[in-house]
Parts: structure tokens; sequence; C-alpha cells
């Protein structure tokens, strides 16, 4: 189900006239408040997959857990796959991943890290993948 949130205001005085089961009825208040319409589904949050929770997969080239760790969705961002980190004794990955729970993380971290050394980009940041591969 949709429906059509009513806003106004900038910034920090930005605020919520109300919300409206149709789009005219949205309109007609917008325009009396000088405010703009989005329309918005129920009980969705955009780019969050139903069923899933945000987690960091930090993960040695051999396969080797070294974390795993739920994140807040706040970190959530949709252009980082993953993080090199390039220390010598902490040769590994941080993959950012949205999973069921941490074994399913564990796992798409790990065909991550399947790919990329298939195709010989291990080590490669996220950037300059995307730049040469995507």
């Amino acid at each position: 189900m949709k429906v059509f949130v009513v806003q106004t205001g900038d910034y920090s005085d930005e605020y919520i006239v109300g919300i409206f089961s149709t789009q005219e009825k949205a309109e007609r208040i917008a325009k009396l408040y000088e405010g703009s319409v989005r329309e918005q589904e129920v009980d969705k949050i955009d780019n969050v997959p139903e069923g899933c929770w945000f987690y960091s997969v930090e993960m040695r080239k051999d396969g080797e857990v070294i974390l795993v760790r739920a994140k807040s969705a706040d970190d959530y961002d949709a252009n980082y796959g993953w993080d090199y980190n390039s220390y010598p004794e902490n040769d590994h990955m941080t993959f950012f991943i949205w999973a069921k729970d941490e074994d399913h993380a564990i796992k798409i971290a790990n065909e991550k890290r399947s790919m990329l050394i298939a195709t010989e980009c291990w080590g490669m940041d996220w950037d300059e993948f995307k730049e040469t591969r995507i």
C-alpha cells in the first residue's frame, strides 16, 4: 500500500504536515503549506532487503573469517561493496553485505572472495574494481 507524505520547511526546520491516502489530497494540502509530496510504500524501508540485516565480514584470502559484525543500517552505502585492508600482518578484506544471519553473511563473503581471487582482483579496492570490472 502506498501513502503520500506532505513535508514542508528546510533542513532542521523540515517537518511532516500529514500523510494521505491519495495523491490528490496530499497535493491540495501541500499547496496550502508550500510543501512537497513524497510517495512512500507502507511498511517498507528503501534499500533494505526484506528479512535481512546489514553485516560486515572480515575475511583473509584463504577464507579464514576474522570478524562478523551486524552493522547499523545507517552504515549502509549502496556504492560500497568492500574495503581492502593491506596491513602487512592483516592482509584481508571487509565485505559489506545484506544477509539473513551471520552464517548467510559468511557464505556471501566467501562467494565474493572466490570471485575476486578467480578474476585476479583480490586486493583491489571497491572504487578501482568498479572502474575496471563493472
